[in-house]
């Protein structure tokens, strides 16, 4: 089965856990999870059927076993090396169902360096059709899944199958359509800037300690293309980076959808500008965090008191 969007892949993984926690209630693990030992259901990503029970022991009986059976391209480390055979556990389940998600996202297998302890980001591909129309911040949570899954180490993956549940209902929420999320600005970048580096840390350390920076200068000496050169630079430190262009006034500049893009939302056609402002700023607002970027361009009134007042 090729899922077509992240959510149904997420549901389906979900579905995958919570067969397993089954096994893992009654006593049992399975020891084989992979995808040739799944049946899916058409009609619904929400419902999977596990089967080929051979792997299959007690949990009791882990340390009493002398053999297991395994799939290598899916099996953790535990069960490939006879001196770790004591370390089974329900996390030995718990990464296969990761590696599953990482094949399904990445369509290769996770490799030794992926695996290591210190590892907590992963590369997406992000033209990738399940990652269409979904919000930043849900590579964070599958960073998060990921990253307390396929671990080398046992001890650095979830122990237990609802805490892999909880955390993969947390990314749903996040890649369920017409939620409002903030979009990302495209960069149009300057390809021959060079140097600046100092500059772009002393920018960083700043905005670690204040919420706002104010960045001043004559006309044309690049002020523009050095705070989009940051943003690029420091892109992973952000879920959203939105670059606006202050045109005549904040409100209407901000108001203006293809500078200010939020997923789902947009003026109705007989809405004041004053009423939308309001209402978008609103969900504006409890969309931000600390790992929000909002770039104000050209921003030349003194007098601006409605940027000044909610910044």
């Amino acid at each position: 089965m090729e899922e077509s969007s992240l959510l149904d892949l997420l549901k389906r993984i979900k579905a995958i856990a919570f067969t397993i926690g089954k096994y893992h209630k009654l006593g049992f693990l399975h020891l084989d999870v992979k995808p040739e030992n799944i049946l899916t259901i058409p009609e619904t990503c929400e419902m999977v059927i596990t089967f080929d029970f051979d792997s299959v022991i007690r949990k009791n009986d882990v340390c009493k076993i002398s053999n297991y059976s395994y799939t290598q391209s899916w099996a953790a480390t535990e069960q490939l090396l006879p001196n770790k055979f004591t370390d089974i556990c329900e996390a030995t389940d718990i990464f296969a169902i990761g590696e599953i998600l990482f094949y399904k996202l990445m369509g290769r297998h996770s490799t030794d360096k992926e695996r290591r302890y210190n590892v907590t980001h992963y590369e997406y591909q992000k033209h990738n059709i399940l990652f269409n129309n979904v919000n930043p911040k849900v590579f964070v949570k599958l960073d998060e899944i990921l990253s307390n899954s396929i671990k080398t180490c046992v001890k650095q993956r979830y122990q237990n199958i609802d805490m892999l549940i909880d955390k993969l209902d947390d990314a749903i929420e996040l890649a369920t359509p017409n939620k409002p999320y903030l979009k990302s600005t495209s960069l149009n970048l300057d390809k021959y800037f060079i140097g600046r580096d100092k500059e772009f840390n002393l920018l960083h350390d700043y905005l670690k300690n204040s919420n706002k920076v104010f960045i001043r200068g004559v006309g044309g000496i690049g002020k523009s293309e050095f705070v989009k050169q940051y943003a690029n630079k420091f892109a992973n430190e952000y879920d959203t980076i939105i670059f606006m262009p202050y045109i005549s006034n904040f409100e209407s500049s901000f108001c203006n959808d293809i500078y200010v893009s939020i997923n789902g939302l947009n003026k109705l056609e007989e809405e004041k500008i004053n009423d939308y402002f309001l209402r978008k700023f609103s969900t504006f607002s409890n969309l931000c965090n600390s790992k929000t970027l909002l770039i104000v361009d050209n921003l030349d009134n003194d007098n601006e008191e409605k940027i000044f007042s909610i910044l």
